[in-house]
């Protein structure tokens, strides 16, 4: 998927490059994620290559799945 795709579901584009080092190349693919399990994969990538980021929200990415869904 495109950045722009990832935007409109709400993923900021800062997290795009994150979620496709963590496998998710499509938007569908979160789909059947569950929201606490996404944002730990999502923190594995930010620990493993040392990024200065604030993961996002249980929330956040509930939300995120949730429009992937629709």
């Amino acid at each position: 998927s495109t950045s722009a795709e990832w935007a409109e579901i709400g993923v900021p584009e800062e997290w795009v490059p994150v979620l496709r080092k963590a496998g998710f190349n499509l938007v569908q693919n979160i789909k059947d994620e569950k929201a606490q399990g996404l944002q730990q994969k999502i923190g594995d990538i930010v620990k493993k290559y040392k990024l200065d980021m604030q993961k996002p929200s249980v929330d956040d990415i509930a939300a995120w799945i949730e429009k992937a869904q629709a």
